[in-house]
């Protein structure tokens, strides 16, 4: 889950044709209406572990109480020995660990100079008693719960409390004025392979996400002028002083919400889908729904349904274009700005939909693996949207050009997230040589028919580089290994 790198350039080829009357309406207290899930999304959600979260938010005092109960069951065929959960609020609370503090990243996410963030743990117990925990010693985003031999087929429950302080910064884990960004901020279990839990550090570049997929169920209190952006949709309660919000998530790889007083956030139902549009003007919110829409209903033709009944693209205080998640894409106030500029990211962030979130990829050793993909789904809807010559335009801009920069010899596409220097470098290996790498490969394979292949045998799933490979390869009919190695492993 990487940063997507500011890109200010100007996409003059794009003829944006604003169209008047979306269609939207402005979401008031009244209760939306509730959208099936689909049958894909269904049986994916059949036997996970649920995650129940209470959450009250504070404004005054920029602070999140969370309750998380975590209904667990060993599925594996190998015992556990304890419990693991990611407090990622907590690699924010110093400049030498938060992901935002980086020497590129500082002044823009830090305007006013640093802001702590992090959380408390208040109460853990395990099966209704007491549980004795510990936070790592080398990283206190790892939360370790000691609850015993867990041996195959054990199921329980764990009850947690904890208090999260969110700092004054632009990012996606932060605080402005008016909004709170709240992207893989609570705590969630950490992702697991058989019996070892995966606990990779949390970079300035990006969250090597490797967490696994779980139902969620959220309630959230805040007060009432102010609204709250989610990958599902609200119930909202007025019984109480303050609004009370309910909602659901199937099969969830992660949870993000933004928060922000006195938002307008639009509406509208296209097929099985569910858009909303969270932004700090109708304008605003009325044009993100557009590209919204635009964008999901190309990819469904491209790549294969939208397996989920909401989306929410939301405006967020952001030092970079967008994040993604699970149902919901952050997007760079920014960008709002421009009207080209936001849609384009709102192509890429949406791509990451399918390229990301329904299929995941290892994106601290492979991050090409989804946001190469999600650049060239971008070009293709470019393509379909605006013509072959803005199509060829942003392919210059986006991958021609990072193929002609000079970068450090020991640096390539299949390079580890903790090996680029920069965001910059990152973006034109990643982004650049990446989508140049997928061009290359569509001049002789059909690359939308492969990627619907793909996201249809690995929905709800992790693919390895060699998954996509070897997909790939049955696709075209040829190997494609030495292809990938040229773009992937060697320097240029």
């Amino acid at each position: 889950m990487t940063k997507k790198p500011a890109r200010r350039v100007a996409l003059c080829a794009l003829v944006l044709v604003l169209v008047a009357g979306l269609g939207a309406s402005i979401l008031g207290s009244r209760r939306a209406l509730p959208h099936a899930n689909s049958s894909e999304l269904t049986a994916a959600a059949q036997n996970l572990d649920r995650l129940t979260y209470e959450l009250i938010f504070r404004p005054d005092n920029n602070t999140l109480a969370v309750t998380l109960t975590w209904d667990f069951a060993n599925r594996e065929n190998v015992p556990l020995d304890d419990l693991v959960l990611r407090f990622p609020a907590n690699a924010f609370a110093s400049a030498q660990t938060s992901p935002a503090a980086s020497e590129e990243l500082y002044d823009k996410s830090y305007p006013d100079g640093f802001s702590p963030g992090g959380a408390i743990v208040h109460d853990v117990m395990w099966q209704d008693e007491t549980a004795p925990f510990v936070l790592d010693e080398q990283d206190n985003t790892v939360l370790r719960i000691e609850t015993g031999t867990l041996d195959p087929g054990v199921s329980g429950r764990l009850y947690l409390r904890t208090v999260i302080t969110i700092p004054r910064a632009l990012y996606r884990f932060g605080s402005t004025d008016n909004l709170w960004m709240l992207g893989n901020a609570l705590p969630f279990p950490a992702g697991r392979d058989g019996a070892v839990w995966k606990t990779l550090p949390f970079y300035s570049l990006g969250d090597p996400n490797t967490y696994g997929l779980y139902n969620v169920v959220m309630t959230l209190s805040l007060p009432r002028d102010t609204n709250c952006a989610a990958p599902f949709l609200w119930q909202e309660d007025n019984k109480s002083d303050l609004k009370i919000l309910t909602g659901e998530g199937l099969a969830m790889r992660d949870i993000a919400l933004v928060l922000g007083r006195n938002m307008a956030m639009h509406q509208k139902s296209v097929g099985a889908t569910h858009i909303v549009s969270f932004a700090d003007t109708d304008d605003n919110a009325a044009a993100a729904l557009k590209y919204a829409e635009k964008s999901l209903s190309f990819y469904e033709k491209t790549y294969g349904e939208y397996p989920r009944p909401v989306y929410t693209v939301a405006m967020a205080d952001l030092p970079f274009d967008g994040m993604e998640y699970t149902g919901l894409s952050m997007l760079g106030k920014s960008q709002y700005t421009q009207k080209n500029h936001l849609e384009l990211s709102i192509a890429h962030e949406t791509a990451h939909q399918w390229f990301g979130v329904l299929v995941a990829s290892n994106q601290y050793t492979d991050a090409w693996q989804d946001e190469a993909v999600c650049e060239f789904a971008a070009l293709q809807y470019v393509r379909k949207m605006h013509g072959h010559a803005a199509f060829e335009q942003l392919k210059f801009l986006r991958a021609d050009s990072p193929m002609r920069e000079n970068i450090r010899e020991d640096i390539t596409l299949g390079s580890p997230l903790d090996r680029f220097h920069s965001m910059q470098e990152y973006a034109t290996v990643v982004y650049g040589r990446g989508l140049a790498l997928l061009l290359s490969l569509n001049e002789s394979i059909d690359m939308n028919g492969f990627l619907k292949d793909y996201c249809e045998q690995f929905a709800f799933k992790q693919a390895t580089r060699a998954d996509f490979e070897s997909v790939l390869k049955n696709y075209a009919g040829w190997d494609v290994a030495p292809l990938m190695i040229d773009y992937l492993d060697t320097a240029i």
